[in-house]
């Protein structure tokens, strides 16, 4: 027959089968939170971040009972190899209710982490990714120049300036600038080299740099303008005197 409880109070009896469909019940009735799925941080454009880029941070996923409520985001700056509160700083600029952080100067050479944290009458936090390390675009110190002669015939050459941020690429667009006019691009000069055509005379030549590295493009950088590029010289002949034949006497 089995056994059974007696409440002496009360005289209900339970039966190991009702217990056993009880029981379940009250234990399902409240657990604690736990990430199912951690965070994810990213930028928009889901390149390695730079200076000026917004990072944006999910909650991950969570299970428990009640559901979990997020209550705080805390962003770190980790140094590289670090991670989880170690090696890092807390951004108090971020603060402490915001999904999203927008990358400083201060960031550079750093990488980005959050932890999150949930309540459900017991807290719980759990940690993103870390970000690629922090890196900045280009930033110009000294102009480009121009280097040659600018006159029809003759090859230019651009020298880039110099640049914070380490490029490791460069792009070249030449310009032809005329008098008391807007300049225009010359087309068929991507390079950082620069074929002067007698269409140029009378124009201005201008060259614009763009440097890349890791972290993205930076501004165009112009550089100053050259003389107009003169005109042609015609060369002139030489004209021999005429000389009659001599006469011959016999």
């Amino acid at each position: 027959m089995g056994w059974k409880l007696v409440d002496r109070v009360t005289g209900l009896v339970a039966t190991p089968l009702v217990l056993a469909a009880l029981l379940p019940a009250q234990a399902s009735a409240a657990s604690g939170p736990t990430d199912t799925s951690p965070p994810v941080v990213s930028t928009a454009s889901g390149q390695p971040p730079a200076v000026g880029d917004t990072l944006t941070v999910t909650s991950g996923t969570w299970s428990g009972s009640p559901t979990p409520q997020v209550y705080a985001y805390t962003w770190w700056d980790c140094t590289p190899g670090g991670g989880s509160g170690t090696d890092c700083t807390e951004i108090a600029a971020a603060g402490s209710d915001s999904t999203t952080y927008t990358l400083t100067a201060a960031d550079v050479g750093r990488q980005v982490q959050v932890d999150v944290y949930v309540d459900n009458g017991e807290h719980a936090s759990a940690w993103s990714n870390l970000t690629a390390t922090v890196a900045a675009t280009p930033t110009l110190l000294g102009a480009p120049q121009v280097l040659g002669a600018a006159r029809a015939g003759a090859t230019l050459r651009a020298a880039p300036g110099t640049w914070a941020g380490t490029p490791t690429a460069y792009r070249y667009s030449w310009w032809a600038c005329p008098p008391h006019r807007a300049c225009t691009l010359i087309p068929e000069a991507p390079s950082s080299r620069l074929s002067v055509r007698g269409a140029e005379v009378g124009n201005r030549i201008e060259v614009q740099v763009v440097a890349s590295n890791a972290a993205g493009a930076s501004r165009p950088a112009r550089s100053a303008a050259t003389a107009p590029v003169p005109a042609r010289r015609r060369s002139r002949r030489l004209m021999r005197p005429h000389r009659r034949p001599s006469l011959l006497l016999f």
